[in-house]
């Protein structure tokens, strides 16, 4: 099979895996053949347990499967991967030292055993205590992490995390894709159906109701319309190369935020359905597309509340920091927050300032230690730099154990 016509059917059985959860372990099966790694998974990893939940994977023996969760949780990638920005790749090098490795416990009982040299990972999403990953383990037959799989790893990274969203936002088990269009109607989420111009071919109840209030979303002479004119631009770039297949999508609207007048926030994902078993759905509408429109919740958190009382953070403050520390990045959460990129960096300078973090790394560290049930917060002084002085001794041993391990 051609390196194309390769990673045609891996995509397509990755967006097939964002609809059937079943299918998951063959996508990545797939993927270790385009990558000519020996194994891989997808999991999550929980920052303040320290715990991790890697399903589904392939490629690995029973018994190493067994204990696979808790030798990830230790591995050094794994913590290298809290540094690292969603869609950034990593290896065993970008880590540490490969000769320190091979003296790592998780590379002399795990790894080691099943001839395992090297591991290539990328973050699929962040939130500022946990973080899902997918990673592939290559044998010695197959030698180090070497440029042309990074370059490799780049083509499919964009695909998986937007299978993965969209798995989220759908929370079906399975769907059939003959009765595709009863299934989406019974979502939470908004599904808008369009062909290669926009046009809408069928929204579910919750995409109707949406319609009918106008915002974010309307029809203008049948073209499905963001009330945003940039978002309406990048989602409707997204479908025009929808009908070109999976592979042309690419990092286009992988997860677009967008806010309605009522200040309601919104993150798009776009699913396309010219390839694979969604073909039979598409075709069933003469739909390319599927937009996918969930609610995010800027209900703060009892951490983020924790924070702006103990550190007197302005309402706009708060707002900045929880959404950066949930969708990461200052153009996304100016995109969501509709702030100018300059306005998200002055407060985010000023978040700084008064909790004493130094980047969004300490930031994570603070809210970990927060999160603790040991942590005991004490109200803020009028120190010029409180957060320096405000953690108590069971918040700094929180912020220590971070530092020493995954941060």
């Amino acid at each position: 099979m051609s390196d194309v016509a390769e990673l045609s059917a891996l995509l397509g059985t990755v967006y097939d895996a964002s609809l059937d959860a079943t299918l998951w372990p063959s996508a990545i099966e797939r993927a270790c053949g385009f990558l000519k790694c020996m194994g891989g998974a997808i999991g999550a990893y929980d920052l303040l347990q320290k715990s991790a939940n890697v399903r589904p994977m392939w490629g690995y023996e029973p018994e190493f499967v067994e204990t696979f969760d808790y030798y990830v949780s230790i591995n050094p990638l794994l913590r290298h991967s809290f540094r690292m920005k969603v869609g950034e790749i990593g290896s065993i090098t970008d880590a540490m030292p490969h000769a320190e490795f091979r003296k790592d416990r998780a590379y002399l009982e795990w790894s080691k055993p099943q001839g395992i040299v090297d591991l290539i990972q990328t973050t699929l999403e962040k939130t500022p205590l946990a973080l899902a990953v997918l990673g592939f383990s290559r044998h010695k037959s197959q030698g180090l992490v070497d440029e042309r799989l990074r370059q490799r790893m780049a083509l499919i990274i964009p695909h998986f995390r937007r299978a993965v969203l969209i798995g989220k936002v759908i929370d079906l088990a399975r769907i059939e894709a003959a009765a595709f269009s009863d299934a989406i109607d019974g979502l939470a989420a908004a599904v808008f159906l369009v062909d290669a111009g926009g046009r809408l071919l069928h929204a579910n109840t919750r995409g109707e109701a949406m319609l009918r209030a106008g915002d974010p979303f309307r029809t203008i002479d049948g073209i499905l319309t963001a009330t945003n004119p940039k978002v309406h631009r990048s989602l409707s770039a997204s479908f025009a190369v929808a009908a070109e297949g999976d592979a042309a999508v690419e990092a286009r609207g992988i997860a677009v935020p967008l806010t309605a007048g009522n200040g309601e926030r919104f993150a798009a994902h776009v699913l396309p359905m010219t390839s694979g078993r969604r073909r039979d759905a598409g075709e069933t509408e003469g739909a390319v597309a599927a937009l996918f429109v969930r609610g995010v919740d800027l209900e703060f958190p009892p951490v983020i509340r924790s924070m702006a009382e103990i550190y007197r953070l302005t309402p706009s403050e708060v707002r900045v920091l929880h959404v950066i520390l949930e969708v990461g990045g200052v153009t996304p959460t100016s995109l969501m927050l509709r702030l100018s990129e300059n306005t998200v960096k002055t407060h985010l300078r000023r978040i700084f300032q008064k909790t004493g973090a130094r980047n969004q790394v300490d930031l994570v560290k603070l809210v970990a230690g927060l999160s603790s049930p040991l942590a005991q917060p004490r109200a803020a002084t009028k120190s010029a730099n409180p957060g320096r002085r405000q953690r108590n001794v069971s918040q700094a041993r929180v912020v220590r154990r971070f530092e020493d391990g995954a941060d």
